[in-house]
């Protein structure tokens, strides 16, 4: 399993802006400080969706998405890149439509691994 620093990545897709942060966590009660210190940043943010993977407990939100369409993809690439004590938050500033998801997941293995390349080289 993998465990990575801090990285923040945005995408504008149509006309909905999706900025996407993930954070190393040691347990849940650090889920809550990044979930605060995300709210704070980006207020104007009308979801704030996630996922995290800590050991075997595994949780993901929608924040008032379509059920399964924002944390649960979330989640799936946490696994499928094998990211543990990691909570991956999707702040989302909706205009006009809707997300792409095949968009978003690719952006958020884009970001995974840029991050994986990061750790690599250091």
């Amino acid at each position: 399993m993998y465990s990575v620093l801090n990285i923040e990545n945005t995408i504008t897709i149509e006309k909905s802006k999706f900025i996407t942060s993930l954070f190393y966590i040691e347990n849940e009660q650090d889920i809550t400080k990044y979930m605060n210190l995300v709210k704070e940043k980006y207020k104007n943010a009308t979801h704030y969706c996630y996922a995290y993977i800590i050991g075997n407990i595994k949780r993901f939100s929608d924040d008032k998405e379509p059920s399964n369409t924002a944390g649960m993809p979330i989640l799936n690439c946490l696994e499928k890149n094998n990211l543990n004590h990691e909570i991956n938050l999707l702040e989302k500033n909706y205009k006009e439509l809707e997300k792409e998801i095949n968009s978003l997941k690719n952006n958020f293995n884009l970001r995974i691994n840029l991050k994986k390349e990061k750790i690599k080289n250091k």
